[in-house]
């Protein structure tokens, strides 16, 4: 069966001061510590964004990657969608199109599902968008 999921926000990408971003939402039916994000991948125009290039952007507050697994009190709600912010000199440019691919693992902390081991869903999009 299909699900109609858009992981990746419609009509969200866009320039920033320092790069770009764009907005996704979370692939869980329940809201997610922070900590419970694996990975996150993002490739523009087929091209990997380092990860140390990404940030992860919710509440008015930008983490970089590498801080989310410390986040076990900051809270993902389903309702709410995060940014994905890629600080890289390479900008993007308004009402020219992008193909955009994202992908993110997060973990069920409450589905063991083995020793130490627990549910990891992981949800993968590409997208074809104008950027605003």
């Amino acid at each position: 069966m299909k699900s109609n999921f858009r992981l990746i926000e419609e009509n969200s990408i866009h320039g920033t001061e320092n790069g770009w971003e764009f907005q996704i939402r979370l692939n869980w039916y329940r809201s997610l510590p922070f900590s419970c994000i694996e990975t996150v991948h993002v490739k523009l125009n087929g091209v990997p964004v380092a990860p140390e290039k990404i940030g992860f952007r919710i509440q008015d507050q930008i983490y970089s990657l590498s801080q989310l697994g410390d986040l076990v009190e900051e809270f993902w709600f389903v309702q709410d969608p995060a940014t994905i912010v890629i600080d890289q000199s390479e900008n993007i440019t308004a009402g020219e199109e992008y193909q955009l691919d994202a992908d993110i693992a997060v973990r069920a902390p409450y589905i063991p599902i083995g020793p130490g081991r627990y549910l990891t869903i992981t949800t993968a999009d590409s997208i074809s968008m104008v950027a605003q």
